[in-house]
C-alpha cells in the first residue's frame, strides 16, 4: 500500500517520525524493485559475455589476441555499468530527499494549510 500523503496529519513527533519512515520505506522499495531487474540484466549480460569468451578461447574458436581484446571490452563494459551505478546512487539519494520533503510538506499543509514545498506538494 502506497503512503497516503494527503491524509498524513501527524499529531506527535513520534507519528511524524513513523510517517516519514513509512514514506521513505515505500519509496525506497519501489525504486529498488524498478531498478533491480535492469541491474541484474546488465550484470548477467556482461557475465555471459565473459564466460562465452573463455569458452570460445578454450575451444580454440578465437585466438589469444581476440580473447584479450574481448576481455578488455568486457572490462570496459563493466566500468561503464559501475559508473552508471554511481549515477543511480545519486538519483536514489535525490529521490529519498524529495520523498522526505514531500511527506514533511504534506504534513505541514494538512495541519496548517501552509505549503512550504510547492514544487513537491500539489494542493487540490
Amino acid at each position: 500500500m502506497a503512503f497516503d500523503y494527503k491524509g498524513f496529519t501527524p499529531k506527535t513527533v513520534d507519528e511524524l517520525f513513523k510517517g516519514l519512515g513509512s514514506a521513505l520505506s515505500d519509496e525506497a522499495g519501489s525504486w529498488f524493485a524498478k531498478n533491480r531487474e535492469q541491474s541484474s540484466g546488465y550484470l548477467r549480460s556482461i557475465s555471459e559475455a565473459v564466460i562465452q569468451t573463455k569458452i570460445d578461447y578454450a575451444a580454440g574458436r578465437i585466438s589469444k589476441a581476440d580473447a584479450e581484446f574481448l576481455m578488455r571490452s568486457h572490462k570496459r563494459a563493466m566500468k561503464v555499468y559501475l559508473n552508471g551505478l554511481k549515477y543511480e546512487t545519486y538519483e536514489f539519494r535525490q529521490t529519498i530527499l524529495d520523498t522526505a520533503v514531500r511527506a514533511l510538506g504534506h504534513a505541514i499543509v494538512n495541519l496548517t494549510g501552509v505549503n512550504i514545498a510547492p514544487q513537491l506538494v500539489q494542493s487540490g
